[in-house]
């Protein structure tokens, strides 16, 4: 069966690898896009460049460690096994919950705070992904 094998390379990067050739050239497709008006940029008038970004380098196969989960949804849409080596993803759940409350008690100067559950989703979604742009008003 086809796997794509992930290692990490450090906090930023992962390496792609795979033992067939047509998945890599995949995955390159898979995470390149078409820039918007680049058809209006010297670059891409002079034939420089195609006017593509591509997120996967095809030479040293290094990916952006955030783009892990749509790799991950491209291995589950083709039928590919997905490995992540040397890494034990965090999994943070409703069970040590009340782990989280009482490390954030005493970081409150001892005034009485109450959370509300979208403010202990954000943190339990942060410390699960490791990795995350939270957008909140509060």
């Amino acid at each position: 069966m086809e796997e794509v094998l992930v290692e990490k390379l450090d906090e930023v990067y992962v390496r792609i690898d795979s033992n067939e050739f047509f998945i890599l050239k995949e995955l390159v497709e898979y995470f390149t896009f078409k820039v918007p008006g680049a058809e209006f940029m010297p670059s891409y008038k002079n034939k420089m460049w195609d006017g593509r970004i591509r997120l996967l380098n095809p030479n040293n196969r290094k990916l952006y460690k955030g783009l892990i989960p749509q790799l991950k949804r491209f291995c589950d849409l083709n039928n590919y096994t997905f490995v992540y080596e040397n890494v034990q993803p965090p999994n943070f759940t409703d069970d040590n919950l009340k782990e989280l409350v009482d490390y954030i008690k005493p970081q409150s100067s001892g005034k009485s705070i109450s959370y509300r559950d979208y403010q202990l989703d954000a943190v339990k979604y942060a410390l699960n992904t490791q990795r995350c742009l939270l957008l909140s008003p509060t």
